[in-house]
């Protein structure tokens, strides 16, 4: 196996083939707010010459406001079936809260008013990194 590959690597560097790009390490996916999707172009040329797949969506193409399933749903089933897909490797948000919707998470129940030791809620991507889940909601 290991002559193989030394052979795999001879060949691709005569050939002036860059490693990575003969190899798909893995792949990227960018949830961007619209109209940022492209500031995003360095970076999905960078990640595409280190031999990852990038795929680039707006939050538009991903969220239907008619489905009357929550926002925050909708891209979590989105990465959900991503990861499946393409056997994503890492996911990357363009925006703030406000333009891509994060869950709340709350550290304490029945916070009113926020205080050093009462901290209140805050916006978080953590939900959108557990996928092999069913949430719901506390009550």
């Amino acid at each position: 196996m290991r002559r193989l590959l030394l052979s795999l690597i001879l060949v691709l560097s005569l050939l002036n083939i860059p490693i990575a790009k003969a190899v798909n390490i893995g792949s990227y996916l960018v949830i961007a707010a619209t109209g940022l999707e492209d500031s995003v172009g360095k970076l999905v040329l960078h990640r595409q010459s280190q031999g990852y797949t990038v795929k680039v969506v707006t939050t538009t193409e991903i969220i239907k406001s008619s489905s009357g399933i929550p926002a925050t749903t909708q891209i979590w089933n989105y990465i959900k079936d991503s990861w499946k897909k393409l056997d994503l490797n890492f996911v990357l948000f363009v925006g703030d809260a406000i333009s891509i919707p994060m869950p709340m998470l709350y550290a304490a129940k029945d916070v009113d008013q926020p205080s050093l030791d009462k901290p209140g809620p805050i916006y978080s991507d953590r939900y959108y990194e557990i996928l092999n889940t069913i949430f719901r909601r506390e009550r």
